[in-house]
Order: C-alpha cells, then structure tokens, then sequence
C-alpha cells in the first residue's frame, strides 16, 4: 500500500506539472529566445518554431525537450533543411547546441535596489555545447548529458543562418528528436523577408579577448562583435568571411582609473605609418583605445590633447577613450576635438550636464558609444549571468534613441576554475567579463565556444542593423516610434520579451515593405 501511495503520489505531481497526455517519449516545445528556462518550470504550450529574419542575418529559435513521465536516454536532436517556394535552406546553414546549465553560487548585488534586480544565486543556462549536423555530441561532457531526466526540461538553441540569395517567401522544415522512448516532432515556420543585412555590421564595436585561443576572434566576428585587435595579415580574410565595422590600432597610453600616468604620445609621422601598415579599404574602421576610465584625472588632460593633436595631423584614426565628453578637450590645440570616440556608461548618459556636452560632441562629428562594466547603477541593462538575457539585447536599442553608434566591453574570457560548472565561489558579479566558455571540454582543443548572452548581443546587433536600414530608407521616424514603444530612456525600459520581439517584426515587415512595394 505504501508503495502504490508513493506511486500516486509522483504520478500526480507529474500530472500537475505537465498538463498534456503523459507519454514516455519527448515532449516538445519553443520558449522565446530570451526565455530562460529553468529546469523544473512548468512546460510551454508551443508546439512550432514562427520565426521571420532577413537575408545574412542569423534566426535562432530555442527548442525545449521535457521528459514527461520518464528519463529520457539517447537524445538525437536534427533539423531538416527548410524548404521554400523556389529553393532551400541547407541543414550546413543551421547549427544546433544543446544548452548548459552553470551555478552562480553568488547572486549580483542589489544593494543599490530596485526596479533592475538581480534575479540571485542559482543555476542558470548559458554555456553552449555544438552538435554535428546529425545532433550526435562532439565530445565527452555532451555525451554524458544526452539525456532528460524525469520531470525535467533541457533547452537546445539553434541558429538558422539565411544565405544572402535566399528568394523572399516562406520556408517549413522539421526538427526531429529521437531517444530511446520514442520521436516526438516540432515544426518551424521561417518567413525569409525582402532585404538583406550588409556584410559589414553598422553598430561600431570592441570587445577585449584577452588571452590567445585558438577560435575566440573568429567566434567574436560570428556574432558581429569586433575583438579590440585583429592579425593585420588576416584582415581582409576576416572582412570577407565575416564582414569587419571597427580594427583597433593598439597603441596604448598606459592611463586608466588607477594610473595617472601617460606614455608620450606616438609622433606624427608614427600614426601616419601605423595607418599605412593596415589595408587601404580598412582606413575608415581604424581607432585607437587610447586610455580608460580617467574622467575625474583633469590631470591627463594636456596629454590627452597631445595624444589627439598628433593622431589627427598624421591619420584619420580615430581616438577613442571611455570618458563622458569634456568640455577642456574639446580643441586639442588645432581647432579639433581631442577625442573622436567617447565611450560611456548610462548613468553617465543620464546626467543633464553630460548631455549638453554628449550633444555638442555629437553636433561636432565625433561618435558616442556606451559600454557595460558591473552595476553602476539601479536601472539600466546589466551584463551579468543573474539578470534576465533580455538586458542584453535591448541595450542596441536604446543606443539607437540616442543616436550612439558603437558598444564596447572590457573583456569576454575571465573564466573561473570550472568555468562550465560555476563563475567562482568568490564572484559577486556572476558572468562579468565572460561570454566564450573554453571548447577543449567539447571537442574543440584551444578553440572556445559561444554563451547565450554572446547570442543575444548578437541579435541585438542584428536588431540595430533593422534601424539603420529604415533610417537609410527615410523612416527614421517611424523606426524610432518603434524603439520608444521598448524604452524611452536608460532609466525606463521594457523587459517583455514578446514585446521585444513584436517590435522587432514590425521593423522587419516595414523594410520588407518598402522593398517590395518599391520593386513593383
């Protein structure tokens, strides 16, 4: 009798969190891309992947496999090709990856309080395991993982690259998953739309890979984020392959928030060489991070002009330092502004007076992008693993209301001791610093392998490119009236993921639209 209480007991709280018909084989089902998914959580009603994305654009869905009544062994995850009105999209352009939980053993800080809060200490999804085509794992982590216990759920993310001479129109495909308690089926519904995102990305960047792995540039170029610096001698590999918006120079001064000190300025006629040494197409892409963090050392200021006042004369590098606009650089003794590139925070872009002077610099020519570093503050998107994913990919937008063209990051490979098992027992700020995971533990010795968040700064870079395209087609207006319906500001934003991305159709359908309409 015992035995048949405890039966009904876990019979009944599997009944309760999985509504549908218990079978044993996979239960199927799609959550929005900035879905976290937690393990335990009650299963989603989606039972086919909508999805609409330009030509040269990644589409990703996130598939969810549940166990309903059993242990599920023997996980086999494919993705048919997706078929068309007059061709296909080809398996080799879609890549799975099975999604790994890692523990943040210590949440964010809240201790400056609502309304953005850290969601705290936990497991959380975010390193990303590729599968073969087949959906068979690369190495050994995936292949002890490849199965789905009882009551459970295991997130897989799959991203859907659209070849740039892919005809407008819709496209159906299937994904199959097979295990030893049976196949279960999903359909996925892609709208190809008539336009295409430029080769090169319009939203500037640098993003700092620390350490020298075998794939990490390579990775960081995938997802439309530029490294601080790239092989001269790979440049034009890289630009063809990927498509490049911004090349570091590399001549550093020595001067950030702990150092008051700079080194003297290169020359002249050394900027004009340093210039010269990269491809003449790329003379545009090419900045210099000069210093960082130094806003309150008034006394780098001299030096801070010379460094300007000599690149200016030798090159068209652009000078690039994280600081808000100071007025005591605004002529580096040649009538010219001593900082090109200023790269703040959004407190910063907050402040009254320091918008005067962002709108000034801005009025002048020179370029405003923002960064992330920590929580400076109680309301603006945060880059840490215990935030919701939708603070990444909405920080590409608000940087549209504002007119700011590029994003910077200090670094992408601080990995704890265990990185694909926890950002470090002593880490308050679980993930920062950290968006590639180390490849040897599946199957790429030295290379690395993307996170979920590296995926959504992505998307959010695909989601500006959208934008710029209807800013270029004179619907600056009506993009931007779009943007306002997610935020209005850095301190007042949305974090509705189906917002987000209704928003985000109804860019895609206006330039599909236009374009259409146009071509009649």
């Amino acid at each position: 009798m015992k035995i048949l209480k405890t039966f009904s007991f876990f019979f009944l709280a599997a009944k309760l969190l999985f509504p549908q018909v218990l079978e044993a084989k996979p239960y199927l089902w799609t959550a929005n891309t900035m879905h976290s998914v937690k393990k335990n959580e009650k299963p989603g009603n989606s039972k086919n992947a909508e999805i609409w994305a330009a030509k040269g654009e990644y589409e990703p869905l996130q598939l969810v496999i549940s166990a309903p009544s059993e242990d599920l062994t023997d996980i086999e995850v494919v993705v048919s090709n997706l078929e068309g009105p007059s061709g296909s999209i080809d398996q080799l352009y879609i890549e799975t990856y099975r999604i790994h939980y890692v523990d943040a053993e210590n949440g964010s800080p809240t201790w400056r309080g609502p309304p953005n809060l850290p969601l705290g200490p936990g497991s959380y999804p975010d390193a990303l395991i590729p599968l073969k085509p087949s959906g068979s794992p690369l190495a050994e982590l995936p292949k002890k993982n490849q199965s789905v216990k009882m009551g459970e759920n295991q997130p897989y993310w799959i991203d859907i690259f659209i070849p740039k001479d892919t005809p407008a129109g819709k496209y159906k495909g299937v994904i199959s998953v097979n295990s030893n308690q049976g196949t279960s089926e999903i359909d996925i519904d892609l709208t190809v739309w008539n336009f295409e995102l430029p080769h090169r990305p319009s939203l500037r960047s640098m993003f700092g890979v620390w350490d020298n792995h075998k794939n990490s540039t390579e990775v960081m170029l995938k997802h439309r984020l530029m490294p601080f610096t790239l092989p001269k001698d790979k440049i034009n590999h890289y630009d063809d392959k990927y498509g490049i918006s911004t090349i570091g120079t590399g001549k550093w001064s020595g001067a950030d928030s702990s150092n008051p000190h700079m080194k003297k300025p290169p020359s002249v006629e050394q900027w004009s060489k340093v210039e010269k040494s990269f491809p003449e197409e790329f003379k545009g892409l090419l900045y210099n991070y000069t210093a960082d963090e130094i806003g309150s050392r008034n006394e780098l200021v001299d030096n801070l002009k010379k460094w300007g006042k000599n690149i200016h004369a030798g090159s068209s590098i652009k000078n690039l330092v994280t600081m808000v606009p100071n007025p005591d650089l605004f002529d580096d003794g040649s009538g010219q502004i001593a900082i090109d590139t200023w790269v703040i925070l959004p407190f910063q872009a907050q402040d009254k007076t320091n918008k005067k002077n962002i709108e000034y610099v801005m009025a002048k020519g020179s370029e405003v992008w923002t960064y992330s570093a920590l929580l400076q503050d109680n309301y603006s998107p945060k880059w840490m693993i215990d935030f919701p994913p939708i603070n990444y990919r909405i920080y590409a937008w608000i940087n549209q209301l504002f007119g700011y063209n590029g994003l910077l990051y200090w670094r992408v490979d601080m990995w704890s001791d265990d990185p694909w098992s926890s950002f470090g027992e002593k880490n308050h700020y679980p993930g920062d610093g950290m968006l590639i995971y180390p490849g040897d533990p599946v199957g790429i010795p030295g290379g690395v392998v993307p996170s979920l968040r590296l995926k959504q700064l992505r998307e959010s870079v695909e989601d500006y490119e959208y934008i710029e395209i209807l800013k270029s087609m004179g619907e600056k207006d009506f993009a931007l009236e779009i943007v306002e319906i997610l935020a209005k500001d850095w301190k007042k934003w949305s974090d509705d993921e189906e917002l987000l991305m209704e928003c985000r159709r109804l860019l895609g359908e206006k330039i599909h639209y236009l374009n259409t309409s146009t071509k009649k």
